[in-house]
């Protein structure tokens, strides 16, 4: 069974250094009962917490479920540190799985790409997620 999944988004890599007091950084957790947590950071040098909230989300168990669906079968975790980049963490029974890529890498739930999916299910404003058009920058 799948707990939570936490989604990190960094748009702060080699080729890219974010502007002063856009979002470095955002973390956003799910939980299988309901409650999101978010944390959006920006870069002073050093990360600094800019904004965070709670919210819930219905149906959050299909939501994990969809999200560890898409999941499956991705290559092992490889780090690039010359692209901005996203991580998922799962929290499961048999420990941590974890996923990553980088921002605007095409990621997909069904049909849809996989950003604007949980923007629409998601209430917080400014999602960076997994890249795309909507992203913060």
């Amino acid at each position: 069974m799948i707990h939570s999944v936490t989604i990190i988004s960094n748009t702060m890599s080699m080729n890219h250094m974010p502007k002063d007091g856009e979002e470095a950084q955002q973390v956003l957790t799910i939980q299988n009962n309901g409650q999101v947590f978010f944390k959006g950071y920006v870069f002073e040098h050093k990360m600094v917490l800019s904004r965070e909230m709670e919210t819930q989300v219905e149906d959050a168990k299909s939501l994990i479920a969809i999200l560890a669906g898409a999941f499956q079968g991705l290559p092992p975790v490889s780090m690039n540190i010359n692209q901005d980049s996203w991580e998922v963490l799962m929290n499961t029974d048999e420990g941590y799985r974890w996923y990553n890529g980088s921002l605007g890498d095409t990621m997909t739930i069904g049909s849809q790409d996989a950003s604007e999916y949980l923007r629409e299910r998601i209430p917080v404003e400014g999602l960076i997620l997994f890249g795309g058009e909507d992203t913060c920058r």
